[in-house]
């Protein structure tokens, strides 16, 4: 049990950092499609073995939870149309509202 459970917290934590660095705020307006994109990225990177597949599970669950918390502590931004142009808009967390 402990390489399954240390590959799935490296897993899910290298991909949340990845997510730091493309501007988290972003990425977590569109945590949904985010999830199951990463997930079933893991799953594919890991398949071949029911241990792999069990891994891939667990870090997209891990993942999951990590984007739900980043979303309820710092707020999101979607791409939202004014007039003619895109543009960012910020919704706060709930806490600070």
């Amino acid at each position: 049990m402990g390489p399954f459970l240390m590959i799935s917290i490296a897993a899910a934590s290298a991909l949340f950092v990845l997510m730091i660095k493309l501007n988290i705020r972003r990425v977590l307006g569109y945590d949904a499609a985010v999830d199951f994109i990463s997930t079933t990225m893991l799953v594919g990177m890991f398949s071949g073995t029911i241990t792999g597949m069990a891994a891939a599970v667990f870090a997209g669950c891990l993942l999951s939870i990590m984007l739900l918390i980043a979303k309820k502590l710092v707020g999101y931004e979607r791409l939202e149309r004014v007039g003619l142009q895109l543009r960012w808009r910020y919704y706060p967390p709930a806490w600070r509202q």
